[in-house]
Parts: C-alpha cells; sequence; structure tokens
C-alpha cells in the first residue's frame, strides 16, 4: 500500500497492495479507532466513511446511491429521482415521538420556540394546475385527498375517488355531499 502522486494532478492517491478493499484508518493516541476513508473494492464501487466499529455511516454506490446510515441501517437515501428517508422524520425536532400525536408522528413539523411563531406546510405548483395531499392504504391507493385546483381557484376535499365531497370556490361558497340544484355554490 502506497500513498503518492496522481500523475501530476491535483490528487493525491493511495494504492493498496491488492485488489481488495482498503482505506485510510484515523486512530487516536490512545490507540482507538476513530474511523475509515474506506473503498470495498468492488467492480461496482462502494466509497464511504466507516464508523470506528467498521460498520458504513456515509456510502456511496457507484451510479447508483448515497446514503447516510445509523447503525449501518440506511436511513436517508438518494434514489434515481428523489430522497428516500427510512422511518421518521422532523423538523424543527429531532425527537418526532416527542411532538408527533401518537397515531401520526412520522412526519413532525415542530414550530419555533415563541407563540407568535408559526409552523406549517407551504404546496407552491410551480407553474402546476393543481396541489395536493392525498391520503391512502394498500387496499385503497386514493381513499381522500386535499385538492386546490389553480384553474378555478377552489378547494375540493373528496374520500374514495369522489369528485368532490366538499368544495369551496373563490368566494367562499361551500357546496357538501350531492347538488341540490343551486347553481351559485351556496
Amino acid at each position: 500500500t502506497k500513498l503518492g502522486d496522481n500523475g501530476g494532478t491535483s490528487y493525491l492517491m493511495l494504492t493498496y497492495a491488492d485488489s481488495g478493499d482498503g482505506g485510510i484508518l484515523v486512530v487516536d493516541n490512545d490507540g482507538q479507532h476513530q474511523g475509515y476513508l474506506y473503498g470495498d473494492g468492488g467492480a461496482t464501487s462502494s466509497f464511504g466513511l466507516l464508523d470506528g466499529t467498521g460498520s458504513w455511516a456515509v456510502r456511496c454506490r457507484e451510479n447508483e446511491y448515497v446514503e447516510l446510515r445509523y447503525d449501518n441501517t440506511a436511513r436517508l437515501q438518494t434514489i434515481s429521482d428523489g430522497v428516500y428517508v427510512a422511518g421518521k422524520l422532523g423538523i424543527g425536532t429531532s425527537d418526532p415521538n416527542a411532538y408527533g400525536y401518537s397515531y401520526a408522528e412520522d412526519l413532525v413539523i415542530y414550530g419555533g420556540s415563541s407563540a407568535d411563531d408559526g409552523a406549517g406546510i407551504t404546496i407552491r405548483g410551480n407553474g402546476k394546475r393543481y396541489g395536493i395531499i392525498a391520503f391512502g392504504d394498500t387496499a385503497d391507493a386514493n381513499a381522500g385527498e386535499i385538492f386546490y385546483d389553480h384553474d378555478v381557484n377552489a378547494m375540493y376535499f373528496r374520500t374514495n375517488g369522489s369528485n368532490s365531497v366538499v368544495f369551496i370556490n373563490s368566494a367562499g361558497k361551500v357546496t357538501a355531499g350531492a347538488a341540490t340544484g343551486s347553481s351559485d355554490g351556496s
């Protein structure tokens, strides 16, 4: 194993003694392993940081993903079209269980520190026709929706695939349930 120049480039090159895995081990003055800069030596390489026990902490898999790990389990991972989060997600809190409703702590947005601060979610269409929050389960992928239609400037609340169970138009008029014959939406 050697550390050397990479042919006049601005990179320092670490070359392993064989074609397997290897890297740089970081050890403190007491001899404790603190972590590793590591490459697995595979044809499709994984490169990253291992913790002091030798478990992945940050893993970059060639042309596939980057992931952050806790206890050698992927918790945050890039995917081909976005990001995957395993487990609960807290925004403004590292403990969603502490602030979440007992049946809904998968995503918790915890507001500011003063009573004047709020908490919220903004859904901005960016030129799209609608914004939507969808509800579902394995038996029914579209069990319910909160749907805002920019084209007609109206809010819909839908259940079981219905077009609109409750409809609120831009004038604030509300229609609930089946149409009653009133044409003004009251």
